[in-house]
């Protein structure tokens, strides 16, 4: 009878992991599928932007198309901070979207700022499948750049 039951859970346990192991697969294909898909192409991105010229309020929009090249659903998540001088966050704002297999949906973070405020950028991106348990993410610092622009 021990035998019996040892040996069922065994099939069971090799059963889980191989599951363990598509599903896995499955979605890093998925996820590495959407980011290649996405950053390709970085001049779909479009950046909108309009200042107010009497109060010096700058309402910047982000447009960031993102292709889900994969075989699963994948959550993607796009975030930027903007950053002063003294590394205080002058502004942030976020969009996230569930993208089907073949699908292209587009991202819109939008963020509000007082002109002369923003010296850099925190961006991050962030993709997940199956159910949010399987991701990928990653950010990066953009310095504004200060030598051979001009002064506002």
């Amino acid at each position: 009878m021990k035998r019996k039951a040892s040996k069922i859970l065994s099939v069971t346990i090799i059963i889980l992991y191989a599951s363990l192991l598509i599903v896995s697969s499955t979605s890093l294909f998925s996820i590495s599928s959407t980011l290649v898909g996405s950053l390709e192409r970085a001049e779909d991105v479009r950046f909108d932007s309009t200042t107010n010229p009497l109060t010096g309020v700058v309402n910047l929009a982000v447009h960031v198309p993102i292709r889900n090249r994969g075989i699963v659903e994948v959550n993607v998540k796009v975030a930027v901070k903007l950053i002063s001088a003294d590394g205080t966050v002058v502004a942030e704002g976020f969009d996230s979207k569930r993208i089907g297999p073949g699908e292209t949906k587009e991202l819109l973070v939008v963020a509000t700022f007082l002109r002369g405020t923003v010296d850099g950028a925190d961006l991050a991106f962030e993709c997940r499948a199956f159910f949010d348990l399987v991701g990928l993410s990653f950010s990066m610092r953009v310095e504004t750049p200060t030598e051979g622009y001009p002064s506002p």
